[in-house]
Formats: structure tokens, C-alpha cells, sequence
């Protein structure tokens, strides 16, 4: 199961950006979970819906 942890965001108009951490379940028994950050950018289209959605992982190396 993957976990979203909100850092921060901003909010521009009809835009938001925002980071989180995502964590993951390890599959080894009692190793700590796998954690990775993204970067989300998203357009509010009015009536509930988003118009557009623009995800950046940053992968481990």
C-alpha cells in the first residue's frame, strides 16, 4: 500500500503545486518502508473537476 504525506503547496490562481512524500509497505519483514518525494502540479477546471495533472518522482539513485 502506498501512503501520501503532504510537505507543502501553493496555491496561483486556478493552479496548485504541491510536494509530498509518498511511502510505500516494505516487502521484507521488518525492514522500514520505502519512501520517495514527488512533485504534483494541477489546473482546476471549475465544478469539482481538474483539468490537467503533471506528476515528478524523484527517484532514488
Amino acid at each position: 500500500m502506498v501512503y501520501t504525506v503532504l510537505k507543502w503547496y501553493v496555491i496561483d490562481g486556478n493552479r496548485v503545486v504541491y510536494e509530498c512524500l509518498n511511502r510505500a509497505d516494505n516487502p521484507e519483514p521488518a525492514a522500514p518502508p520505502i519512501d520517495f518525494p514527488s512533485f504534483q502540479i494541477v489546473d482546476y477546471a471549475g465544478g469539482g473537476k481538474w483539468s490537467r495533472e503533471e506528476d515528478i518522482w524523484v527517484m532514488g539513485r
